[in-house]
């Protein structure tokens, strides 16, 4: 039979590992989701020609 204490400490190893699995991963969607939602707003910004260094930047002209 296991000591209370063994137990006690197994579930809160399992239970920090749980969390930390499911932080991880909301944050890996809520990421994915900001960025899938910043694309579909600006669609010029899958464009490559917009990082491209031989083009000017789309505030080229509020540069001073």
């Amino acid at each position: 039979m296991l000591k209370p204490e063994t137990l006690s400490h197994d579930i809160e190893n399992h239970f920090a590992r749980y969390t930390t699995r499911k932080a991880y991963h909301w944050m890996i969607f809520l990421l994915d989701t900001i960025r899938l939602r910043f694309a579909l707003e600006t669609p010029e910004a899958l464009s490559s020609a917009r990082f491209s260094p031989t083009t000017p930047s789309p505030q080229h002209h509020l540069a001073p």
